[in-house]
């Protein structure tokens, strides 16, 4: 019965890490909103689903990679690489696949998209300082990043009280 207590503790832990945001994500965001409300609310506008992908902890892609959608401009997922008529892959001037992203709001294919990071540019070049650029990239919320230092102490802590030194 103790060993079903703490698997569930340390499961608990590990759950409480990969629910919480990730803590850059909430700072973009953040840093968005403070420069241009009305842009960081247009991002997940009628998209939740891509606004879970993008904001969990548990996602491989950086927030400022996803691909923004040609038509709606929503943030989108990529979804293929672009093909030609034979069937081959489209390549761009460094000879790299050309990559295909669809909207979840809209349902639209879009080839070569803009990443998020190009879109913030173009749309905060009259509204923000030219150092918001830099800002995006490093940008870190300190209290996200706290709340997932707890939570890796918390789960640390259930397996330190599991291993005993002979």
């Amino acid at each position: 019965m103790n060993d079903i207590t703490d698997n569930m503790k340390k499961f608990d832990a590990l759950t409480d890490v990969l629910m919480r945001p990730n803590s850059h994500a909430v700072g973009v965001m953040k840093l968005l909103d403070k420069h241009y409300p009305a842009f960081a609310r247009k991002v997940f506008e009628k998209n939740p689903l891509i606004e879970k992908m993008a904001m969990a902890n548990f996602c491989s892609m950086d927030i400022l990679m996803y691909p923004i959608c040609g038509h709606c401009e929503s943030l989108a997922a990529y979804c293929r690489y672009a093909q030609n008529a034979q069937g081959f892959p489209l390549l761009d001037q460094d000879k790299k696949p050309v990559g295909v992203c669809r909207c979840l709001k809209c349902g639209r294919e879009t080839v070569a998209p803009i990443t998020f990071y190009e879109w913030c540019l173009m749309e905060l070049k009259k509204k923000a300082p030219e150092s918001i650029g830099m800002n995006l990239q490093t940008v870190v919320d300190i209290i996200a990043e706290r709340g997932l230092e707890n939570a890796k102490r918390r789960y640390r802590k259930v397996k330190v009280k599991e291993y005993v030194q002979p």
